[in-house]
């Protein structure tokens, strides 16, 4: 029993890591794109 609930624990810590990084990675891409866009307006 304690190696089946270590193993789902493990599972789900990975996920979660999986999807904060995806957060973490939409996150990053999306700031860069505001200010070059911000950027690009206010040369114009």
């Amino acid at each position: 029993m304690f190696i089946v609930r270590f193993v789902t624990r493990t599972l789900m810590i990975v996920s979660l890591a999986y999807i904060y990084a995806d957060l973490i990675s939409c996150m990053l891409s999306f700031i860069p794109d505001g200010y070059t866009r911000e950027a690009i307006v206010t040369q114009q």
